[in-house]
């Protein structure tokens, strides 16, 4: 009996110790989220007044009076979710203020205690630059942060324990041995959107580590690799790319999360594929959800914050966040057709129910555009009007261009 016990307890170790060889040889499967272009701004330096109001009600469709709450319904929905890292791809402030990024911190601060990575790099409104202050119905501005005030700031935020770039704000974060992300710099140090020559030479250095070692590394800029409007180039992304993109796909590089443009769209260029997100305070409000199994690159989906869901948790009692959702649409809606509405009007010998279809189209179709999902085509009523009666409207050309791209769904990938 003692024989067969002691057989019993050495299979059984033995059986153990396979299992636990066998778990490190097995590649894991990851769960990375992208967000993008958070323009946070601290409730300490903007007062929601009437100039307030009407400065972001003409501006981009940004629910910028909102954004503490939208990142912590956020961070309320990572936390439930629990990725293996999280990939914030610059313009984290609305304009580079000490208070917006402390506040944003601080926010972000229990992912950190959570164990999850968050990762980040600046964009072109977070430092080095001028911040406003919104108070008392004016706007004052002030001095951004700089650039390594940066890396002080998010030294918790992807810049410890990293391959760090001594020549910009770069670095490679080892998520394990075989995955690597790479946060690519082009904003800090007025570096306007070019890699540097000395960040071209590291880079390499460092993929050719990576490749060695057969690691899958993902990048991550703030201005998109490849053009993914024709209408949007100077400024809309890299300014070397021709340099950086070859670089990538020269050591298998496949995937670049990018942002800038608050516009959800994927381009693919030969194996290689560029998905620039939505601005997460922009409608949808939606982030990215990479699947990685057996060290590939499975699948990339969209999915939006849940506002409503963290404000009944925490007992809010507001109809904005509480209706989020068709709160932020009509706000993102309502922008577009306040710069639209006084050049619809202008059109002689339109009736009020057609200038009301031209707006309303109008602003249907930016919506849909900027989330990644044109539904609208050629044959819609709006669509007729515009191209008989507004053509001459220099928005026309805008909506042309969308009405003509290819109807993909820029919300979801499969690799």
């Amino acid at each position: 009996m003692q024989r067969f016990l002691f057989k019993l307890k050495r299979f059984i170790f033995t059986l153990i110790f396979l299992c636990t060889i066998l778990s490190f040889l097995v590649a894991k499967d990851y769960t990375i989220v992208h967000a993008s272009d958070i323009h946070f701004l601290s409730h300490r330096i903007a007062e929601v007044d009437e100039h307030f109001m009407k400065v972001i009600q003409n501006a981009d469709g940004k629910v910028t009076h909102l954004t503490p709450e939208l990142t912590s319904a956020f961070v309320y929905d990572m936390l439930k979710l629990k990725p293996d890292a999280i990939i914030l791809s610059g313009d984290l402030t609305l304009n580079g203020a000490l208070e917006s990024h402390e506040d944003l911190i601080k926010t972000l601060k229990p992912l950190v205690k959570a164990n999850i990575p968050v990762l980040v790099i600046p964009g072109n409104h977070d430092c080095d630059g001028s911040a406003y202050v919104f108070k008392d119905n004016e706007t004052y501005e002030i001095d951004s942060i700089t650039s390594s005030d940066f890396l002080k700031l998010y030294k918790d935020f992807g810049y410890s324990n990293t391959i760090l770039d001594n020549h910009s704000l770069s670095y490679f974060y080892k998520l394990s041995d075989k995955l690597w992300i790479l946060m690519l710099d082009v904003n800090a140090n007025a570096t306007f959107y070019r890699v540097k020559d000395e960040s071209l030479v590291w880079l390499e250095e460092n993929l050719k580590k990576a490749k060695k070692e057969g690691a899958l590394v993902i990048s991550s800029t703030h201005q998109p690799l490849t053009i993914h409007n024709k209408r949007f180039t100077f400024g809309y992304q890299v300014s070397n790319s021709n340099e950086v993109l070859p670089l990538l796909k020269k050591y298998g590089v496949k995937l670049n999360l990018s942002g800038h443009l608050h516009l959800q769209h994927i381009t693919k260029e030969d194996s290689f594929v560029d998905i620039a997100a939505s601005s997460l305070v922009v409608s949808p409000n939606q982030y990215g959800i990479i699947k990685i199994k057996d060290n590939k690159l499975i699948s990339y989906e969209t999915k939006s914050v849940d506002v409503s869901a963290w404000a009944k948790s925490n007992n809010i009692n507001s109809s904005e966040l509480l209706n989020f959702s068709s709160y932020s649409e009509s706000f993102f809606d309502n922008t577009t057709i306040n710069k639209l509405k006084g050049k619809v009007e202008s059109i002689k010998g339109l009736s009020s129910s057609e200038v009301q279809l031209a707006l309303n189209y109008a602003a249907k179709l930016n919506r849909e555009y900027f989330a990644g999902h044109v539904k609208a085509n050629k044959n819609d009523a709006g669509w007729k009007l515009w191209e008989e009666k507004l053509s001459n409207v220099s928005f026309y050309s805008y909506l042309y261009s969308i009405v003509n791209e290819n109807k993909e769904d820029n919300t979801r990938l499969i690799f």
